[in-house]
C-alpha cells in the first residue's frame, strides 16, 4: 500500500514514518470511514477501497480492485470525471456532485472529493472519499414536490394563509393574505404584529401561549390594521407547527370586518325599536303615557 499524507508533510524521520507504516492510517482512514474511500494510482486505477465502496456499490472486492475508476459512473459524466482526475493529478484539492452506477442498475448521487496523495513532495496517487447523498436527494424531491403541491393549492385560496416564526415575521403568506393587509407586494417581508391592533396585542399573546400546550388549533377574532391605516376585524384558525426545528405558527385569516358590523347591528336592535331606536325601556314608558 501506498501511504502518504494530505498535505505532503511526511517527514523522513524515525518516529513520523513508523506511524505512516503503521495500521493506524489505514484504520482510521479506510477501515473506520462511514463514507465511501478509494485510492487510485496515477493511471486512474482503484488499488485500494474500504468496505463502504463495496457496500454501497454491491460490486466485490475482485470486481473492483485494479479497474478503472471511471467505469463506476454513468457515460454523461465519464467526461467531466477524466477532467477532474487530471486537476487531482496536478495538484489540486477538487469537490463535484457526481453519480455512481450501483452493480444492480441502479444510481447513487454522491459529494466527490478528490485529493493528491503526495509523498516527498511527488503525487503517488488519488485519495477519493464519497458521500452518498442519495437519500438526501429523494427528500428533498419529495420536500418540493409537497411544497408544490401546497403553494398550487394556497397561493390561489381565497382565504388568507399565513406562517410566522417565534418572532412574528411572516415566512409565508398566500396572495388573499396580503390583499386583506392591503399589501400589494405579495412578498414583502412583514411583522404581523406591526399590523395588529394595539389594544389586541394582549389577546394574541394569549392564544400564542395557549398554542404552546394546546393539542388542536384554536379560532379566535381580533383587529389589525391595512397598510392604508383602516381598521378591520378578522378572524383566524392558528396552530404551533415545527419548522426547522423551531416552533411556528401557521393559520387562516379571513377578514369578518362586514360581519362584525351585521352582529353589532343586531345586538344594537335587540334592545332599541327599530323605528325609533330608542332602547326598548324607553319606548315601553312611552307606551305607557298613552
Amino acid at each position: 500500500m501506498i501511504h502518504s499524507s494530505f498535505d505532503g508533510s511526511v517527514k523522513n524521520d524515525g518516529k513520523t514514518n513508523k506511524i505512516v507504516e503503521s495500521n493506524l492510517f489505514d484504520h482510521s482512514l479506510f477501515k473506520f470511514n462511514p463514507d465511501m474511500v478509494i485510492f487510485l494510482n496515477m493511471n486512474g486505477n482503484i488499488v485500494h477501497i474500504n468496505h463502504g465502496f463495496v457496500k454501497a456499490l454491491g460490486y466485490t472486492l475482485q470486481e473492483i480492485i485494479l479497474t478503472p475508476f471511471e467505469r463506476f459512473f454513468p457515460s454523461s459524466e465519464i467526461a467531466h470525471y477524466q477532467k477532474l482526475f487530471t486537476q487531482a493529478t496536478a495538484g489540486e484539492v477538487l469537490c463535484a456532485h457526481m453519480t455512481l452506477l450501483q452493480k444492480n442498475g441502479e444510481t447513487c448521487s454522491v459529494s466527490l472529493n478528490m485529493i493528491p496523495a503526495k509523498f516527498h513532495d511527488q503525487i503517488m496517487g488519488i485519495f477519493v472519499t464519497a458521500k452518498d447523498n442519495t437519500n438526501l436527494i429523494k427528500t428533498e424531491k419529495m420536500l418540493a414536490e409537497c411544497e408544490l403541491k401546497f403553494s398550487s393549492i394556497v397561493d390561489e385560496a381565497l382565504t388568507g394563509v399565513y406562517i410566522v416564526n417565534e418572532n412574528g415575521k411572516v415566512t409565508y403568506g398566500n396572495k388573499a393574505f396580503y390583499n386583506i393587509l392591503g399589501i400589494e407586494n405579495h412578498h414583502s417581508t412583514i411583522n404581523f404584529r406591526d399590523y395588529v391592533h394595539p389594544e389586541d396585542i394582549p389577546h394574541l399573546n394569549d392564544v400564542s401561549n395557549s398554542l404552546t400546550h394546546a393539542e388542536k388549533g384554536l379560532t379566535h377574532s381580533f383587529r389589525m390594521h391595512r397598510k392604508d391605516g383602516a381598521v378591520i376585524y378578522v378572524e383566524s384558525h392558528a396552530q404551533i407547527i415545527t419548522l426547522q426545528h423551531k416552533p411556528h405558527i401557521v393559520g387562516t385569516l379571513q377578514d369578518i370586518t362586514e360581519r362584525k358590523k351585521i352582529e353589532e347591528l343586531h345586538e344594537y336592535f335587540a334592545d332599541h325599536d327599530y323605528l325609533t331606536e330608542l332602547p326598548f325601556v324607553n319606548v315601553l314608558d312611552l307606551l305607557s303615557l298613552h
